[in-house]
């Protein structure tokens, strides 16, 4: 079941970008899938939170 992310999250996942973790590490600690992330992450290169969250409501 596909469950999307929230604004937090992804600010979180920008976040640890800029710190240069890897997607594993964003996984373990948000709880989600590693193809959840890498999904997020290739829609918007380089990965901004407050773009993702606005083509959200575009899709």
């Amino acid at each position: 079941m596909f469950s999307s992310l929230s604004s937090h999250e992804r600010s979180v996942i920008e976040t640890i970008i800029k710190l240069n973790h890897s997607i594993r590490d964003i996984t373990r600690f948000l709880n989600r899938s590693p193809a959840t992330i890498a999904y997020e992450l290739k829609r918007i290169t380089p990965y901004n939170a407050t773009i993702a969250d606005t083509l959200v409501f575009f899709l």
